[in-house]
């Protein structure tokens, strides 16, 4: 659904004492009618969610909540994007109703399992009990936000590949996914499992060294959705997540195809190229990239990052380069000197999830708000230090710059101290006279300048209405690939089946037999040729021996009894002309060959006026036959 038809709405789920929450059953009047709810309702002009949950609240309760205690959930339910906050209350206080709702009641979460819930309210209280198989899941198909917080990890919602017509620009190709190929249950999970690697290495595939360098995760849940793969994939690398919610990036896959007879190359009509991709024999990688080929000329789509609000995006710097995040090489040495303290932190780990099992489901809620908020510290205590390691860099670069300015600005004024020399005499001469002109040439470098900037602007529109018709051609070439689909598959090479193949070689056989009367082979089936296309062609090469067929056209005789009989009759004729050649020249021999039914090659030589026939013995003719004399008997 397009981000414009998208309803932003917030709500807040009360938490009282004894673990019970604060439910509303809505009216027909609105949307969910019969379903419990919490307090909340679209956004209003340029409201945060926070402030439209707080006056939800008091529209739909009566009673202000003041500061919310944090940010429990959010998720994208029927075209809504809703927040859900937690405020922990001192007492279970009366609602006034108005005309949305039409009961409430303090509820705890088992008590809650028997009413109607709305489907995000079960989703968020359901949150901080999931495992992450079932944040995968929730990600996947019930609308959970990307990219949610678990444990050591940030879990994405990216784009492992997409189907149909992209382009490359690096290789000025188009390219073509099948999604019949694509799409299936077992490329999905081959996609689970792979590294999630910054920007792809210079080799393409990993090797050793890259596999240090890049890798910050790894995927994990994968799934079908629309015309592309998603996967629920793991960021481990603080900077790559830092990074992630800085900017808005992509994803590009890399795949391996083993059978270069998987792949064909099609030359169109324009002079471009169309690589259709088949099935690939190995996954290598899913790299995070500025713009991925899949997003087909548009702006980048393939991490999903709901979580950042339109009032706090920060736009991507112009120019930005491929950069790998420093965190992500670890050395052996730190590795071995960290085993013990890993030991030591499981043990507490264990220790901790077996307190964990005694908290109550409000204790749960809050620790989780507690890691929110913990991540969130931590993200921005690493985003202050990058901005400051930018201000020092930015810091050197102006100190840098003062200098070589200061250094050029002494070049030129002992340049112009011996014009002035140089030039004493005249100046004295002209006096003030000189005055004017100084202006002018001011004027003059004043100009000069304004005239650099306006060069300057427009080359920048240039450049920017150039990208423009760039990728406009890109959409609009795309669109009539997409448009031209049934005649490109006509085109692709098919893999005969074994019924099929067997059918071809029998074709091939019975016309190699007719062929090989003329000491020749029969022309074996082109790549995707059709049978009946293929029976057409072998009779076209042969119907020159049939006097009155030689001049038809047999593309337009369809399948059945009238071909059959046109094929046989165009053999026989084909058969008859070589076993009795009507061209040879006197002296001449030829040799012709042929398979009998036991498949032993017979060969059989004819000629006209050769030496053969001096060695003939003459032609005998006989003159009367007689009966023996039975007398003699």
């Amino acid at each position: 659904m397009p981000p414009d038809d998208i309803i932003k709405a917030a709500g807040i789920l009360f938490i009282a004492p004894k673990d019970k929450f604060l439910f509303m059953l809505r009216s027909n009047k609105g949307d969910m009618g019969g379903y419990w709810g919490i307090p909340g309702g679209k956004t209003e002009n340029n409201e945060t969610a926070e402030i439209t949950a707080i006056r939800e609240a008091i529209e739909e309760t009566g009673f202000n909540p003041g500061p919310m205690d944090g940010e429990l959930c959010r998720y994208l339910f029927n075209g809504v994007d809703f927040t859900t906050f937690v405020k922990k209350v001192d007492d279970q206080f009366r609602c006034k109703l108005d005309d949305e709702h039409t009961a409430y009641g303090w509820f705890t979460a088992d008590e809650a399992q028997s009413l109607n819930l709305h489907p995000g309210v079960e989703l968020a209280l359901r949150r901080p009990k999931m495992d992450e198989m079932e944040i995968s899941r929730a990600m996947a198909h019930e609308g959970l936000s990307s990219p949610q917080r678990v444990e050591n990890a940030t879990f994405y919602v990216m784009r492992a590949t997409g189907t149909g017509f992209s382009h490359r620009p690096s290789l000025d190709e188009y390219v073509y996914r099948d999604p019949q190929i694509w799409l299936t249950p077992g490329l999905m999970e081959r996609m689970s499992g792979i590294p999630v690697i910054w920007w792809h290495p210079p080799g393409a595939t990993l090797d050793s060294e890259e596999h240090r360098k890049r890798v910050v995760g790894t995927t994990g849940y994968s799934w079908i959705e629309d015309d592309q793969i998603n996967v629920v994939a793991r960021i481990y690398d603080d900077e790559a997540n830092q990074r992630l919610a800085d900017h808005t990036l992509s994803t590009s896959p890399t795949v391996v195809f083993g059978d270069p007879t998987e792949n064909t190359t099609l030359k169109l009509s324009d002079g471009s190229t169309l690589l259709i991709e088949g099935k690939p024999t190995y996954v290598d990688h899913l790299a995070i990239c500025k713009t991925g080929v899949w997003d087909k000329g548009g702006p980048a789509e393939g991490i999903r990052a709901d979580m950042v609000r339109a009032d706090s995006i920060v736009k991507e710097p112009e120019g930005t380069q491929e950069h790998i995040p420093t965190g992500v090489s670890t050395s052996k040495g730190v590795t071995d000197m960290a085993e013990d303290k890993d030991k030591k932190e499981d043990a507490t780990a264990k220790g901790d999830a077996a307190k964990a099992d005694t908290r109550s489901d409000s204790e749960k809620i809050m620790d989780a708000l507690k890691e929110v908020s913990k991540s969130c510290d931590s993200l921005k205590s690493r985003m202050d230090a990058w901005d400051n390691e930018k201000e020092e860099e930015k810091k050197k670069k102006d100190d840098a710059a003062k200098a070589d300015a200061a250094a050029a600005a002494d070049a030129k004024e002992k340049a112009d101290k011996a014009a002035a020399d140089a030039a004493a005499a005249a100046d004295a001469a002209k006096g003030d006279a000189s005055k004017p002109d100084a202006k002018k040439d001011d004027g003059d470098l004043h100009l000069l300048h304004k005239k650099d900037a306006a060069d300057a602007a427009k080359a920048d529109a240039a450049r920017a209405d150039a990208t423009a018709a760039e990728l406009a051609a890109t959409k609009k070439k795309l669109a009539e690939l997409e448009a031209a689909l049934p005649e490109i598959r006509a085109m692709i090479p098919k893999q005969l089946s074994d019924e099929d193949f067997n059918a071809m070689a029998d074709i091939q056989s019975r016309a190699d037999s007719v062929y090989q009367g003329f000491n020749k082979k029969a022309p074996r089936p082109l790549d995707g040729e059709t049978k009946m296309n293929y029976r057409r062609r072998l009779a076209n090469g042969l119907k020159e021996f049939s006097a009155d067929i030689k001049d038809a056209d047999l593309s337009i005789i369809p399948e059945g009894a009238f071909f059959d009989s046109i094929e046989r009759r165009v053999y026989a004729d084909a058969t008859e002309a070589s076993l009795n050649p009507q061209d040879l020249e006197d002296n001449e021999i030829r040799a012709t060959s042929r398979r009998d039914e036991a498949g032993r090659n017979i060969t059989t030589y004819h000629g006209k006026k050769t030496f053969i026939h001096q060695m003939a013995r003459p032609r005998q003719i006989v003159s009367r036959m007689g009966l023996p004399d039975r007398r003699s008997h």
